[in-house]
């Protein structure tokens, strides 16, 4: 299913889940990063809206973590298992596809 969806929807969307599993990916690997939804935050800075989530509750300079930039995302939604859903997200500022695994 493709659903286009405000920062604030997206950001409600994930928190309906205990974790996300976060993925780039490119032609020769794959990357991610296990996160859980009580560490996500929704903020804006220089007035575009972010989601970021950091691997640890209080985060220290470089922990790990992603952010997620722009005002409209466009999701490709797999909910085909009702409990963990699988989105590839794009934005108006993130011109290349980033997996969210979503699992309750």
């Amino acid at each position: 299913m493709q659903k286009t969806m405000t920062a604030q929807e997206l950001y409600d969307y994930i928190r309906c889940f205990t974790t996300v599993i976060v993925g780039e990916e490119q032609e020769s690997s794959f990357l991610f990063i296990l996160i859980g939804t009580e560490n996500l935050k929704l903020s804006k800075m220089n007035g575009i809206s972010r989601i970021t989530g950091n691997v640890m509750k209080h985060p220290k300079k470089r922990d790990g973590g992603f952010i997620l930039y722009g005002e409209s995302f466009k999701c490709d939604i797999d909910n085909t298992d009702k409990r963990n859903h699988v989105i590839r997200v794009t934005s108006d500022t993130i011109p290349f596809p980033i997996v969210l695994d979503l699992r309750r």
